[in-house]
Order: structure tokens, then sequence, then C-alpha cells
């Protein structure tokens, strides 16, 4: 899933992390920016944030590596569309002139 305030896809450490008891998530930027920076109430409930989050759940190392692997794996996969669409687009071009 992604992050509902910036919108970044939330990491494993993200999704075992429970910043307020009305169990909205948020990644832990947004979380310290929110209490940091801002007004330190969360955005779901408006309850005050406080220092410490109200679950944090311990990640497996094996989750991790897992987690890191398949991030590496999307990232080679997105570049690697990209760089067809590219091919695609210049093909295209080829053919226009």
């Amino acid at each position: 899933g992604d992050c509902p305030l910036c919108c970044e896809k939330l990491s494993i450490q993200d999704l075992n992390f429970m910043p307020c008891k009305c169990k909205y998530q948020i990644c832990m930027w947004c979380w310290h920016d929110i209490k940091d920076n801002r007004n330190g109430l969360c955005p779901h409930c408006r309850a005050p944030y406080e220092d410490n989050p109200h679950e944090f759940k311990k990640v497996d190392k094996k989750d991790l590596e897992a987690a890191e692997r398949q991030a590496q794996k999307e990232k080679k996969e997105a570049k690697a569309a990209l760089q067809r669409q590219a091919e695609q687009e210049k093909l295209e071009w080829m053919r226009k002139q």
C-alpha cells in the first residue's frame, strides 16, 4: 500500500508501524514530520501523537531482506519498461521520417 499523505509506497517497516490508536496508517517519515514540524495531531482522528508510536512490531531480518529483493526487482522491471517505451517511441518517430 501507499502512505495516504505522501503517496510513497509503504516499506516493510512502515507496514509494521501504527502511530495512533485509531489505526490510521502513515509512513514513519510523515509521522515524524507531523510530530516535529506540524500540529502533532493524527490526520484521521485528530488525537495528539505521542512520542512513542501506538504499535511498532519488530521486522524479521529475513522479511526485510525479502522486501529489499522485491523492491530491487520492481525497480529493475520499471526501468526495463521505461526503456521499452523509449525504444518504441524512437521506432515510431523513425517510421514517420
